[in-house]
């Protein structure tokens, strides 16, 4: 274990610049310590929230700031998404935050570590069971048949992957709320074998998923796979929401880019891509 991880047993509420001096302090003592620093990040919500919504495909497109790409491009960054390999918007992430030349920035851990994908190259590491692909088969028409939940006004999409199980609540819209998504997912645990499947919720969908896999693990994989030593690297984590834990468990120190993340992560800056923002311009001033 690192010995310069923060333990976060006290979140505070800072403010974008408290956040900046506290981070510029943390990476001075990194650096004397020999640690390269790298970004270990959730993408909705916490690096873009900005999107417009297609009904033809029933997808929201996230609009990425443009400083943020700036300064991704520049960062050791590694992006874990909910979000299917095949998603458009993991297109855009890719071209958008990743360096066209960039060999540790390519992957993007995909299906909540379900999945890592290498954009470049159209690979698609599967990280889950051989067979659990066929158990969310039959648990998607189980739900298609009869779901878990039913609101008025709501219409509930189920979509499968390769390695998990989302399903949005949403009006015609395309507007979903968090609380009929915590009431999803609990509807959904009640039906569901706890020893084989994990149910996670951001709030604006519900991702059922091997318990054998995590954004924690698909990062270690890929450290793995790129040669990189874990101690040798103080990782900084952000994420928007208490699903996000993985990434916090595998950060040195963690950020939450939102309110609710209190209590998970070390400090919280709720502004949401404005606090991932600042993170990249004190990383690349002083990292």
């Amino acid at each position: 274990m690192n010995p310069l991880k923060e333990k976060p047993l006290f979140s505070h509420e800072l403010s974008l610049s408290q956040l900046s001096n506290k981070l510029r302090t943390i990476l001075i003592n990194a650096h004397h310590h020999g640690l390269r620093p790298m970004v270990f990040s959730d993408f909705d919500n916490t690096l873009c929230d900005h999107y417009i919504f297609d009904p033809q495909t029933n997808n929201h497109l996230p609009q990425i700031n443009q400083e943020i790409s700036r300064l991704a491009k520049i960062t050791n960054l590694f992006i874990a998404t909910a979000r299917f390999a095949d998603d458009p918007a993991v297109a855009i992430i890719a071209q958008k935050l990743f360096r066209s030349d960039g060999w540790l920035n390519q992957p993007v851990i995909c299906e909540n570590g379900g999945v890592i994908f290498f954009p470049s190259s159209g690979k698609k590491q599967i990280l889950a069971p051989t067979d659990f692909l066929d158990e969310l088969t039959s648990l998607k028409e189980e739900f298609d048949a009869q779901p878990p939940l039913t609101i008025p006004k709501q219409n509930l999409f189920t979509k499968l992957g390769k390695t998990v199980l989302w399903l949005r609540m949403q009006d015609q819209d395309g507007n979903g709320k968090p609380e009929f998504h915590q009431r999803l997912a609990g509807a959904i645990r009640e039906k569901i074998d706890r020893g084989k499947f994990q149910v996670t919720s951001g709030g604006s969908s519900v991702i059922i998923q091997s318990q054998e896999t995590s954004k924690k693990l698909a990062f270690l994989t890929l450290l793995n796979h790129f040669g990189v030593d874990r101690l040798r690297i103080f990782v900084i984590g952000l994420g928007d929401a208490p699903n996000d834990e993985p990434i916090f468990q595998a950060s040195d120190f963690a950020i939450g880019v939102k309110s609710q993340t209190f209590g998970y992560v070390n400090e919280v800056c709720p502004f949401g891509e404005q606090t991932a923002l600042e993170v990249l311009k004190v990383i690349n001033q002083n990292g």
